[in-house]
């Protein structure tokens, strides 16, 4: 990958990757060094492909795997981030509903959410990252959005 190439790949893919990674529990106190322990290993062995969303993905896998290495050998603390302000009650116990929420799912489930909605992959970028069959993303979404919805009832 060429030095110019790289430097327009990480501006345009680091708030999306550390946004992930917060939203998945990662302690601040590590989130920075998974992050750049994602771009060096993407630097060290670089993706197949050559279109944006297939290298997007590709470091979404590796920041996947990281953090799961990671919190099985090191027992990385999670914490769940909320800042109390009394001007903002009604967003924070929005927060808490939304971690409540969160809190119902497992990873692979909010990670599946993350992936779908928040950064827009498609199905099949979605199987790669995951490391599952593309045809049971849509059924896995589904029932994850099902659950969501019993609990909101």
């Amino acid at each position: 990958m060429q030095f110019g190439t790289f430097d327009q790949f990480y501006e345009a893919t680091w708030s999306g990757l550390r946004g992930f990674l917060r939203s998945r529990g990662v302690h601040p106190d590590f989130l920075d060094d998974l992050l750049q322990e994602s771009y060096l290993r993407f630097l060290a062995k670089p993706p197949r492909g050559k279109h944006f969303n297939q290298k997007k993905a590709y470091l979404y896998q590796i920041a996947i795997r990281i953090q799961i290495d990671q919190a099985r050998r090191e027992n990385f603390p999670r914490t769940q981030t909320s800042d109390y302000s009394p001007e903002l009650e009604g967003q924070l116990q929005a927060k808490l509903d939304w971690s409540y929420l969160l809190n119902q799912l497992s990873e692979k489930e909010c990670n599946l959410l993350w992936l779908a909605y928040a950064e827009e992959f498609s199905h099949e970028e979605i199987s790669k990252i995951m490391g599952l069959q593309r045809s049971s993303i849509k059924v896995l979404l589904y029932r994850i959005k099902s659950k969501l919805k019993h609990y909101l009832e």
